[in-house]
Order: C-alpha cells, then structure tokens, then sequence
C-alpha cells in the first residue's frame, strides 16, 4: 500500500517486480534450508531476524505520509524537478514535515 501512494507508475512496476523476484527466491529456497544444517527452527529464527532487521529500516528509512496529498506523497520519494511543486514545500517535505490543511498548502497550481 505505501509503494502504491508514493510512487509514480514506472517505479511502482519496478516495486511489484522485485516484490515477485523475491518471492521467487524465497520459495525456490525455503525447502532446501529446511533440510540442511538449519532445520526448521533455525531457518525460522533467520527470518525473524531479517524481519527485524526490516522494521528497523523501515522506521528510520521511510517517510511518513499520513496527511499528506496525492502530489505530496509523489514528492516524498521522487526528485523536485520532475513535479510541479514549489521550493518551500520540497523543503517542508523533505525534512519531514507534515501537511497542514488547505489553506497553508505551497503548491503550484
């Protein structure tokens, strides 16, 4: 869902691919772990271990877009230049601020 709102077309595809090419990774390889030197409850507790290793990225890496327009949340991640959106609120947006209401929004029309 967040790939979704904060990405354009080209680069929610690229998303979706690698979310498969992983999938495709992690069932190809799930079932040979499970029978090596591993076993079940080792390779569970490494992926635990690399789900943590997520939420921590997570938390630190990605931005919060909760009040946040459309065109806002496009901004997050994409670079200034490509959209129509005025210096003060690239700057409001890149040091993570939240959007007001209507009245105090920056961007171009």
């Amino acid at each position: 869902m967040y790939a979704a709102e904060t990405c354009v077309d080209v680069a929610l595809g690229i998303c979706i691919l690698w979310l498969y090419g992983v999938v495709l990774i992690l069932t190809l390889t799930t079932e040979p772990l499970m029978n090596s030197a591993l076993h079940p409850a080792g390779v569970f507790l490494m992926f635990g271990v690399f789900s943590a290793i997520a939420v921590v990225f997570v938390y630190f890496c990605m931005k919060e877009s909760k009040h946040l327009s459309d065109k806002e949340k496009k901004a997050l991640y994409s670079p200034t230049e490509l959209l129509d959106v005025t210096p003060t609120m690239a700057r409001k947006i890149s040091k993570g601020a939240q959007a007001v209401p209507n009245e105090d929004l920056d961007i171009a029309a």
